[in-house]
């Protein structure tokens, strides 16, 4: 499978150019939208949307920002089979939509290998999406290489 991670602008663009021929994985902030969340959803061949922020702390949710569940990312993952071409955005393109590419690309590969399609001077996938994928694909080396690969966050 091809994954492309962007930002809500690219992903928007890229599928207005190319309309019904790229899935699209759509990461929506809570409490905000935007119109090419409307774009990318009309746009795309199809659309999963799944909407969460870009928070990996517990603590964050008392500010009103809710993490990721499981069971997003459980609908995520099952969601991509059989995809040939996938872009995965969120709002920027760093965090959240890094994460689940990332753990997409451990579906079908060795976490070393799935970790290059990300760029580590820009990207900083979400750990708390990262941790629960690692989980739900039941391989602790998805937690592993990311950690080994990526500063932590630290309790901000």
């Amino acid at each position: 499978m091809k994954i492309a991670v962007m930002s809500m602008g690219l992903a928007c663009k890229t599928v207005k150019s190319n309309p019904k021929t790229i899935d699209v994985v759509s990461i929506q902030n809570t409490n905000r939208s935007y119109s090419d969340y409307r774009t990318i959803e009309q746009k795309a061949k199809n659309c999963h949307v799944a909407k969460f922020d870009d928070v990996w702390l517990t603590k964050h949710e008392k500010r009103g920002y809710k993490l990721a569940t499981r069971k997003q990312i459980e609908d995520i993952l099952d969601w991509v089979e059989g995809k040939d071409e996938l872009i995965v955005h969120c709002k920027v393109g760093k965090s959240r939509s890094a994460a689940v590419a990332y753990l997409i690309a451990c579906k079908d590969n060795d976490p070393e290998v799935a970790i290059t399609i990300l760029d580590k001077n820009f990207h900083i996938p979400n750990e708390w999406v990262v941790e629960l994928g690692a989980e739900i694909l039941g391989n602790q080396r998805v937690w592993n290489v990311f950690a080994k690969n990526f500063p932590v966050y630290g309790d901000i």
